[in-house]
């Protein structure tokens, strides 16, 4: 099964697993059209639900909300499933709880995925992408329809 892990933002990233080995990994690199990119069919994305936060100014959040939306839209008009997750929710499902500390998720990663790591498939702000696609990947084996 394909499953597409999503963290959207300015540093976010879009990552694919295929039957739990990671396949690629699309940095956003600041750009919101690599956002609306990702619109590929014949998979489950898991996207990571998150918001504003209240220190952030007024624009900050618009434009915060606005990488969040290209995602959402790009997932729901490729017709593939997908399923909104709150940060909280994957890392504790996946045994690492950040509480905003990226090094811990960008460990969790390389423990899980060493030769992509040696590769460079993936980065400290890419990481959250792969650990949200490992959490689909794993939400979906336990969800199978036996």
């Amino acid at each position: 099964m394909l499953i597409v892990g999503v963290d959207p933002g300015k540093s976010g990233a879009a990552a694919c697993l295929l039957d739990g080995d990671l396949k690629w990994v699309i940095p956003f690199r600041g750009e919101i059209e690599n956002c609306r990119r990702i619109g590929y069919q014949n998979c489950v994305y898991f996207i990571e639900r998150v918001t504003a936060s209240p220190q952030m100014g007024v624009v900050s959040a618009f434009t915060f909300g606005k990488w969040a939306e290209a995602v959402e839209s790009a997932a729901h008009h490729s017709k593939s499933p997908y399923h909104m997750v709150r940060p909280q929710v994957w890392q504790n499902a996946i045994g690492v709880y950040a509480a905003g500390d990226k090094s811990k998720l960008y460990a969790r990663a390389k423990e899980l995925y060493p030769a992509q790591h040696k590769a460079r498939m993936f980065c400290k702000d890419t990481s959250d992408a792969v650990l949200i696609a490992y959490y689909g990947w794993r939400y979906m084996e336990h969800n199978k329809e036996d």
